[in-house]
């Protein structure tokens, strides 16, 4: 309930980047469904160009110790801005 009732928005995905739960801030965020973002669209769709080495490199140390992280970054809504 605290998830789906958040006011911020929270992702979950794949090590390969498939987006595998959104909560409803989150689609609000991006401007796309729950079933929109769970049908196999990656983050990295989502994600602007200055950001894409951020992420690469936190998703290598994960790799590397097991350890989840969590970091800010920006994203591209459906209209592009």
């Amino acid at each position: 309930a605290i998830y789906e009732s958040s006011p911020y928005p929270i992702g979950c995905c794949s090590l390969e980047g498939q987006l595998i739960d959104v909560n409803p801030a989150f689609c609000s965020l991006v401007g796309y469904t729950r079933d929109e973002l769970l049908s196999g669209r990656r983050y990295q769709e989502l994600t602007p160009e200055e950001f894409k080495s951020i992420d690469e490199a936190n998703v290598r140390l994960m790799l590397v110790d097991g350890k989840s992280r969590e970091w800010e970054k920006e994203f591209i809504h459906r209209d592009g801005h």
